[in-house]
């Protein structure tokens, strides 16, 4: 590797983890056109297709004894190079407790919506919300508005029933596992709006649940200080989808 790639001296890149389940990696068409998406704003260049790519992720997971259970992957593009990575992977946890962080995401910075390799502030966030005794940061926008969390994203089932989730326009990550349950949501029945709100719903939501590709979905059991029944109804529904828990 180039010791003067700007995508390792200054996190000039953009990349993607995924989940490997028995040797195969999971909605990998989906996180590639993320990938490619990110690198065309980015300018680092073309990132090979699926058809480059499944081959070699799935041979790195044999090599590395992975071809049973469950595996991170990981596929980072930086100017002139992709790399690949593959280590095994314990489920998450069924529920997770939350705090509100002090760090606000900006929807009008030019990384917003990126899955850059710049991600110190995800992890600066991460770690200050493990410090409070939480297993994730949620964040609001610089308006003001709920956003996602330092390494997830949010749904929220208001009083009224109604699932939310915040718009792509908050300055969220546009999450693989989020579009995954939108979909599900919609082929299901379940009313899901994509929609801003304040931080103040926290407080007031019945039920509330994390996105990623590695944890699928997860319950929220505790935000701040209130205590939240996990996994919820509809959290519960949800994960009984294929593909949506990564234990299951």
């Amino acid at each position: 590797m180039e010791a003067d790639n700007p995508g390792w001296l200054v996190g000039w890149g953009v990349f993607e983890t995924l989940l490997g389940r028995d040797g195969r990696p999971c909605f990998l068409d989906r996180h590639l056109r993320r990938l490619a998406g990110g690198a065309a704003r980015l300018g680092v260049g073309p990132v090979p297709d699926v058809g480059t790519l499944e081959p070699a992720l799935r041979r790195l997971m044999v090599e590395n004894g992975l071809e049973r259970g469950l595996s991170r992957l990981r596929i980072t593009a930086v100017p002139g190079t992709v790399l690949v990575t593959a280590t095994a992977l314990s489920p998450y946890p069924a529920t997770a407790a939350v705090v509100t962080s002090p760090f606000v995401r900006n929807e009008r910075d030019a990384l917003a919506g990126i899955k850059a390799t710049s991600y110190a502030g995800n992890l600066v966030a991460l770690r200050e919300a493990r410090e409070r005794g939480a297993d994730e940061a949620i964040l609001a926008n610089t308006r003001g508005e709920l956003c996602e969390g330092a390494t997830s994203n949010l749904f929220l089932v208001r009083r009224d029933g109604c699932l939310i989730t915040p718009p792509l326009a908050s300055g969220c990550l546009p999450g693989v596992m989020r579009e995954v349950v939108l979909e599900r949501c919609r082929e299901r029945g379940i009313e899901v709006r994509e929609e801003s709100g304040p931080p103040a719903d926290l407080a007031t939501c019945r039920e509330a649940f994390l996105t990623s590709s590695l944890r699928g979905v997860q319950g929220i059991v505790r935000i701040d200080e209130r205590e939240l029944p996990a996994p919820g109804e509809v959290t519960l529904r949800l994960r009984q989808v294929p593909g949506l828990a990564p234990s299951a």
